[in-house]
């Protein structure tokens, strides 16, 4: 991954000398930006991702020393190196002391010498986890909420959007448990970062999360609002599937000052916990309903599943767009352990982050259609393959069956042929005959649709290709690029 650099200084001869280096050639170094004074350089960091600041100590109104200072203060995963024109220990030690990772002069600058330095500081940065790097941000804002004073965040028209999230399952653990579940989950929060947001994600005893996002681009309160709830829902399914725990969720209302956030943080974590909404982020599909679905699927019934499907989207209110999300996701994954059951290949699914471009801008009878539609070509899919089966001898039929039910395990045409009462000849021979595929063959293709399920998890790959029966990690990533041309990585970026 690229690192972004800016370069601070007032002497235009040296940002034309610096702008000309062959580094910029090079994948490893952008040069994002380049301004004249400190006002302009924290502008474009409210702005933009900035890994490195190259700053000039001696600048008019707000010098180096001042700038280091607000940068460390402000921006303390942001990296920085001090330039002079002359050699003056004062100011080193001062920006030294503000964390700058080193000092050089300008007639000793070199691209050899600053590409020695940005390396250095890359494998620097390498080390540090974004966990890490927020930790002072992390013990800011909480002083900053216990006491108040200036805002830990700089000044800038950054909109941020606040959840509070609260755990009623935590009392039952002991201390050094409920350490490592706090950290884990605080993790699963900030997670959410990306390169147009920031998430801080704070603990507040006994069984509370404040989840603080910051969006950097000009962007409607209708978009924040949803990212938001999408935020939470990928977060309710990652706690949920690590922890087994649900939380309620309040998405507090969307202000302009730092101060007022601040104030309606502590009011709504000092409410009565009896006054709070239940809004616990749950499966929102209620088993009645996903058993109706599952049965109509069992029947062949496509009216029924239609019916139900547009009952469901029809008591989602159209500005509930979390409870919409998570229903249609819901649905997705019935279809999703369907396919597998009935060894469907269904590609058109949206998967991961493509979700919340699918629903962002569909109200929920839209929604209801498509979905409906899905499980119409489902019910196709499914009919389709049992007018193929139905043309296979009993032999070939139960051997389908057995590799279906069995393809965790570490089994093959020896073991399917002794669990069916045939010599594995003969039924290497007929299986091929009919099917036009062989025994092993099959049980790749069944595995792989398996694989393919779990990839959206945060499962390790090679935990899942053991899961779906390969024992060999390296004959997995083969037969995945074999069956489905893209390696697991590749296929999950689609």
């Amino acid at each position: 991954m690229s690192l972004n650099i800016l370069l601070v200084d007032d002497d235009t001869v040296f940002r034309e000398y610096v702008k000309e280096m062959p580094i910029w050639e090079k994948s490893e170094f952008v040069l994002k930006g380049e301004v004249k004074n400190a006002r302009e350089a924290l502008a474009f960091l409210l702005r933009h991702t900035v890994d490195i600041v190259l700053l000039d100590v001696s600048m008019p109104e707000i010098n180096g020393v001042e700038l280091s200072s607000v940068i460390a203060d402000k921006y303390p995963a942001v990296a920085m190196v001090a330039i002079s024109s002359y050699d003056d220990y004062d100011f080193v030690r001062e920006i030294l002391k503000n964390g700058a990772c080193d000092y050089i002069l300008k007639h000793r600058l070199t691209p050899d010498l600053l590409s020695a330095i940005l390396d250095s500081i890359r494998t620097r940065l390498k080390n540090t986890s974004s966990w890490d790097a927020k930790k002072k941000l992390r013990q800011k804002t909480d002083f900053w909420l216990e006491n108040g004073g200036s805002s830990p965040f700089f000044q800038n028209n950054c909109r941020k959007a606040v959840t509070i999230a609260e755990f009623s399952q935590m009392d039952s653990f002991t201390e050094s448990i409920k350490d490592a579940f706090i950290e884990g989950i605080l993790r699963i929060f900030e997670a959410n970062s990306d390169d147009e947001t920031d998430v801080l994600a704070l603990f507040r005893p006994p069984n509370r999360f404040i989840v603080i996002t910051c969006f950097y681009s000009a962007i409607s309160e209708a978009f924040i609002q949803k990212k938001t709830d999408y935020n939470n829902l990928l977060c309710s399914n990652n706690i949920n599937r690590i922890y087994h725990l649900s939380f309620k969720v309040h998405n507090c209302p969307l202000l302009l000052s730092d101060n007022a956030i601040r104030s309606y943080i502590n009011h709504r974590i000092k409410e009565d916990t009896s006054k709070k909404q239940d809004n616990t982020l749950a499966l929102s599909l209620t088993i009645n309903q996903q058993k109706k679905l599952f049965s109509a699927i069992e029947s062949r019934n496509n009216n029924a599943a239609a019916l139900l499907i547009q009952e469901i989207f029809e008591k989602i209110p159209p500005s509930n767009y979390g409870l919409q999300m998570m229903v249609t996701k819901e649905l997705l994954d019935l279809i999703d352990k369907v396919s597998v059951e009935y060894r469907l290949s269904l590609d058109f699914l949206p998967k991961g982050n493509r979700l919340f471009e699918y629903t962002k801008a569909k109200n929920p009878g839209e929604l209801g259609n498509i979905i409906s539609g899905l499980y119409t070509q489902v019910f196709r899919e499914i009919t389709s393959n049992e007018k193929d089966h139905k043309k296979y001898s009993e032999a070939v039929k139960m051997a389908m069956n057995y590799l279906q039910q069995n393809y965790c395990d570490p089994i093959g045409l020896d073991k399917t042929a002794k669990a069916v009462g045939l010599n594995s000849s003969y039924l290497s021979r007929v299986f091929h005959k009919e099917t036009g595929v062989t025994v092993v063959d099959y049980l790749n293709q069944i595995r792989i649709e398996a694989v393919k399920g779990f990839l959206e998890t945060n499962m390790p790959l090679k935990e899942i290709a053991s899961r779906c029966g390969f024992q060999n990690y390296t004959y997995f990533l083969k037969t995945f690029k074999k069956y489905t041309g893209k390696t697991p990585k590749e296929y999950l970026s689609m």
